[in-house]
């Protein structure tokens, strides 16, 4: 049996879609392909759990480049600043945002530039995603020798938080925070 063979026995589940290349395997469980509406059954209006998104597409893709490409980009996500965390799902969350990444065959780990802490060696990007608080000078100065080094810097800063620092380091590179609220057009499904 194909569970056996890829060691995942020990799993109940039993629908699930195995990819497999050379030596290395990815599963996608069923219960990961879609998304659903329990709002309804919470609200006691209704026993229907209704579907709402087919992730299959994604998700498939995904473990088609887990298994395929050469290696996986390790990518760092800066904590220590009251950064939304990686496994929230609400909306100020960042859950959608790391599966997005996995999906594209891009390892999220959270790193902290804290103390004396540097990046580890193997990130290839890091991503700044809403700091709260200020960047301590050390830090700062680590990644300003990141970038100098050929690192790559995402960033995303919340127009209404306080200033945090890193706004000096983007601009000796030309760049700048702009203030302002993006609105979405449609509702998020």
């Amino acid at each position: 049996m194909l569970k056996s063979e890829y060691d995942l026995n020990h799993l109940a589940d039993r629908s699930l879609v195995i990819f497999a290349q050379g030596g290395r395997h990815k599963v996608v469980y069923d219960r990961e392909m879609s998304e659903y509406d329990y709002s309804g059954l919470m609200a006691g209006t209704t026993n229907v759990v209704r579907r709402t998104g087919f992730l299959g597409e994604s998700l498939f893709t995904a473990a088609l480049l887990a298994v395929t490409d050469a290696a996986e980009i390790k990518a760092g996500y800066l904590t220590g600043h009251g950064e939304p965390l990686l496994e929230d799902d609400s909306q100020s969350g960042f859950k959608e945002f790391a599966q997005l990444l996995r999906n594209k065959n891009i390892a999220l780990q959270p790193v902290t530039l804290l103390g004396t802490n540097e990046l580890p060696a193997d990130v290839r990007l890091l991503v700044v995603a809403g700091p709260r608080d200020k960047l301590e000078a050390g830090e700062l100065a680590r990644l300003d020798k990141y970038l100098s080094n050929g690192g790559r810097l995402f960033v995303l800063l919340d127009s209404l938080a306080p200033a945090t620092g890193i706004e000096q380091l983007l601009g000796r590179l030309g760049r700048r925070r702009r203030r302002g609220v993006g609105l979405p057009t449609r509702p998020r499904r």
